[in-house]
């Protein structure tokens, strides 16, 4: 059964200790103070009976853990990251300050890093590679999958 985008939220006693307290984040990261400020995206590679290695595509919201279901796709290069960048700049929960914009995490596809701030450039967004910061942000979302499915 598809997850609809938005699925997993954070309950609201748990954000503060998530932005502040259980999260170490490296030297150069600051915790966001507002929501779609800082997002990390990454995919979960499964395997399929029918269709064989299925790449699902997730982004949480480093601010509050809100989670958003990017969709499916048989192949993970920059045509599917353009994808599922497109279903999250289109999602209603993101809404990035027009001025501040937003930082993408990603922690990998640092070959697409130049072509994907390009594309970003008109919604003020910037890209950094960090996958250990991608972890930390995703880390309560990927538990929260792992004790439902695990």
């Amino acid at each position: 059964m598809p997850l609809p985008a938005g699925c997993w939220h954070k309950p609201a006693e748990s954000i503060l200790s998530f932005t502040q307290a259980d999260v170490t984040y490296t030297m150069d990261f600051q915790p966001p103070k507002t929501a779609s400020s800082i997002i990390a995206l990454f995919s979960l590679a499964i395997e399929t009976e029918v269709d064989g290695l299925c790449h699902l595509f997730f982004a949480v919201d480093a601010f509050d853990g809100y989670a958003f279901n990017l969709g499916a796709e048989q192949n993970n290069s920059m045509i599917e990251l353009l994808d599922a960048l497109d279903v999250l700049i289109n999602d209603p929960h993101f809404d990035p300050h027009p001025e501040a914009g937003f930082t993408l995490v990603l922690n990998d596809y640092a070959e697409y890093a130049t072509k994907l701030e390009d594309a970003l450039v008109i919604f003020n967004g910037k890209v950094k590679i960090d996958a250990a910061l991608n972890e930390q942000i995703a880390k309560p979302f990927l538990d929260s999958l792992a004790n439902r499915f695990g």
